[in-house]
């Protein structure tokens, strides 16, 4: 009789197994929970009310922008160091070349901010602008580019963005 009473499923089985089934779903929840608040937050910007309340502001930026009619050619070649050359010409709508601007460039990993690197870029030829970053990982990256006019033609800035894929 007492191999009859070992064996048998009662009522403190079925709730120790209902414990430990909520018990492994509620622990795995948690670590889902813990690694989604702690990884990638999804924003791009810390101000997006603000910015969104600018965004006319924004779309008189870019009609400027296409009033310029400015075109920007943009090549990239491979470095012996692991690093990328980039040319960037920039011509007018009469296909003119662009000079004496100042660009700021920045090259940016799409996950992480922490590998974006700033691009010096200097005039070589008219309208032609020549910069090198080293030590660049293979991969796919974005270049932002803002150009403005050191004649004081314009007061706001050319801005593209493109995305690389960088051997």
């Amino acid at each position: 009789m007492s191999n009859e009473t070992a064996n048998k499923f009662t009522g403190r089985h079925m709730l120790a197994w209902l414990g430990g089934l909520f018990g492994v779903m509620l622990l795995a929840n948690g670590i889902f929970v813990y690694y989604a608040l702690t990884t990638f937050t999804g924003l791009e910007t810390q101000h997006a009310y603000r910015e969104g309340l600018a965004y006319n502001s924004e779309l008189a930026r870019a009609r400027a922008q296409a009033e310029l009619g400015w075109q920007v050619e943009l090549t990239q070649g491979p470095l012996a160091d692991g690093g990328v050359d980039f040319t960037l010409r920039y011509t007018d709508r009469n296909g003119a070349p662009v000079t004496a601007l100042t660009i700021d460039a920045v090259l940016r990993h799409p996950a992480t901010k922490a590998r974006d690197r700033k691009i010096i870029l200097r005039e070589t030829a008219p309208g032609t602008y020549h910069g090198r970053v080293a030590g660049i990982s293979a991969g796919q990256w974005e270049i932002r580019l803002a150009a403005t006019a050191a004649t004081g033609a314009t007061d706001t800035p050319h801005q593209q963005i493109e995305r690389l894929w960088i051997k």
